[in-house]
């Protein structure tokens, strides 16, 4: 999103220059760019031109010493949708641990008690539980590094996946022999073996995004009869 910014503002802009008109023409240009076939939304506009650019101005004036032109920031801000909340109801839980892969479950129910984003799930590695100080390092959106809680409940989901693999936490089963996505450990896996390419039925693999949402696709949600529920609402479910 900076350099986006830079690059629409100009390298050689000084900040006391970037005022209320110059804001309302990056909004524009936002605005009018497309994402997978579809318009930006709003709140990807206000948190990629509009927060940032606030945050930025309002550093330079109260720690760099620098004068910024006065902006109407709540003004400027885009009209977002209020937000979806949907959590799993009661008798909905066991329908979809009913439904769902043997495989994939303990990554679902883990994504359910801890909160964490699937990115998140996916990418957990053996290295980052510490089970003497009882916590789980995560790296989350913006790369940014934190723990949680390694809970009673959290630990029983993971104890039973201990020799699974010997990099990542959550594996799936090969159903079926093919060419896999590579994942964060391929690299580190000798050529002879896994090597982030083929599959081999019957042996284990670390679960990746595409892999856990196509999991969810089959056996959660709509497949566990589990009507408008998403595999992020396991986040407001946490």
């Amino acid at each position: 999103s900076l350099g986006w910014m830079i690059e629409q503002l100009g390298p050689n802009t000084l900040i006391r220059n970037i005022g209320q008109n110059r804001l309302t023409e990056l909004i524009a240009r936002r605005r009018a760019m497309t994402f997978r076939g579809k318009l930006v939304s709003n709140a990807t506009v206000n948190r990629s031109i509009t927060e940032l650019l606030k945050r930025i101005l309002c550093r330079a004036n109260s720690k760099w010493e620098q004068q910024v032109a006065p902006i109407d920031w709540r003004g400027m801000k885009l009209k977002e949708p209020k937000e979806r909340v949907r959590e799993l109801r009661e008798g909905e839980e066991t329908a979809l641990f009913e439904r769902m892969r043997d495989d994939y479950a303990p990554a679902v129910r883990f994504k359910m008690v801890s909160g964490l984003r699937k990115k998140e799930v996916v990418a957990l590695g053996w290295p980052d539980i510490d089970w003497r100080v009882e916590t789980v390092a995560v790296r989350g959106k913006g790369n940014k590094l934190a723990t949680i809680p390694l809970t009673t409940e959290i630990a029983e989901i993971l104890r039973p996946l201990l020799g699974h693999h010997p990099e990542a936490v959550f594996t799936y089963v090969c159903q079926r022999p093919r060419r896999g996505a590579k994942t964060r450990w391929d690299a580190k896996v000798p050529k002879d073996t896994e090597d982030g390419r083929e599959r081999v039925r019957g042996q284990r693999y670390p679960i990746t995004k595409a892999g856990l949402a196509s999991a969810w696709r089959r056996h959660g949600g709509p497949a566990a009869g589990i009507k408008d529920f998403r595999l992020h609402d396991l986040r407001h479910t946490a």
